[in-house]
């Protein structure tokens, strides 16, 4: 019952691709559910949205995320239906959210890191510099694959930033009271990420990332002239790498280094489990990474024991600083 109107509407919202794509096709599994029953959405209640619950959970046998994540497509309906005037109220909203589950995310180790890096610099070729620019982004800003896909040249910038002093003993940034506001002034390179459901975060792009990226860019022939920053050719015409494409080349450089099966968002949880690690603040890393809430955040913190080994002072600030990658000689050489 208007499914294509209700893909409209969400893409009107501006949700992610994935959203746009997910919510409709549970709210059909919904109403195919409902046709079963010899029901029709007109005669919704909170009583009926309960029972496809247990429907979910005893026949279906869903997880309880999964079904949270069929009730907020079913809530997203019938706010539609609900403007549209079939509903005065939306009647799903009676109907209490299975509890979230929090599972330990996986991630990459900085080895791992480094192996896959190696793995795109062997690569000679235009598409190896592009991977190892690639695989440097995610991990130095966290980013989701999606902002990888949306980045465009114009997106970068040179700014003016101050780098602390480090107290001369335990190597901290000395941050506080008389000491606010000093160091040296240098230039940073930002990155705007375009992340879902709207957000967009400037961030830092740490100097290795910067140095690959600039690596690949120099020296980019195919798609000369595009503002995609990542671009590739299908048919004649130029668009960005997909979310499939980057896998795909993540899991062929992972056979290739020996490591088992990666996916984009590993890098993300490598680079937030980093952070945590080495002490930086929790709510700094939620604003940073864009998370809602900061439990998010915290599901973290445990994935190592490295935060009961180091105090929280880092000489580096990154995760993509301290895995060793294929040009680090140079890089070292040119930084000096």
């Amino acid at each position: 019952m208007l499914i294509p109107e209700y893909t409209y509407w969400l893409e009107r919202q501006q949700l992610r691709e994935t959203t746009v794509k997910s919510y409709p096709a549970k709210a059909e599994i919904f109403i195919h559910w409902l046709e079963g029953k010899g029901l029709d959405v007109a005669e919704l209640d909170d009583d009926i949205v309960f029972k496809f619950l247990e429907y979910l959970t005893i026949e279906r046998k869903q997880s309880s995320n999964t079904r949270r994540t069929y009730m907020f497509a079913i809530r997203s309906y019938c706010d539609f239906l609900v403007e549209k005037g079939i509903f005065s109220k939306n009647p799903a909203k009676e109907v209490m959210l299975p509890k979230r589950v929090d599972v330990p995310p996986g991630n990459l180790s900085e080895e791992e890191i480094a192996k896959l890096m190696t793995a795109a610099f062997e690569n000679k070729t235009e598409n190896g510099m592009r991977d190892l620019a690639i695989i440097s982004v995610l991990a130095g800003t966290a980013c989701r694959v999606s902002a990888i896909t949306r980045m465009t040249l114009s997106d970068f910038s040179i700014v003016d930033i101050i780098q602390p002093e480090r107290c001369q003993h335990c190597g901290q940034y000395l941050l506080m009271g008389r000491f606010a506001g000093r160091g040296k002034k240098t230039k940073a390179t930002m990155v705007r990420l375009h992340e879902k459901g709207g957000k967009v975060i400037d961030a830092p792009l740490p100097e290795k990332a910067s140095a690959y990226l600039s690596l690949y860019l120099s020296n980019r022939k195919k798609c000369f002239g595009t503002e995609v920053v990542f671009p590739v050719k299908r048919k004649g015409e130029v668009s960005p790498i997909s979310r499939h494409g980057i896998g795909e080349m993540l899991n062929r450089y992972a056979l290739k280094a020996g490591i088992g099966k990666v996916h984009p968002h590993m890098f993300r949880h490598a680079a937030i489990t980093w952070w945590l690690d080495y002490g930086v603040d929790p709510e700094t890393v939620q604003r940073y990474v864009g998370h809602r809430a900061l439990q998010q955040t915290l599901i973290y913190r445990h994935k190592s024991m490295r935060s009961f080994v180091h105090s929280g002072i880092a000489t580096d600030r990154n995760l993509l600083e301290s895995v060793p990658t294929p040009m680090d000689i140079l890089f070292n050489k040119a930084r000096q």
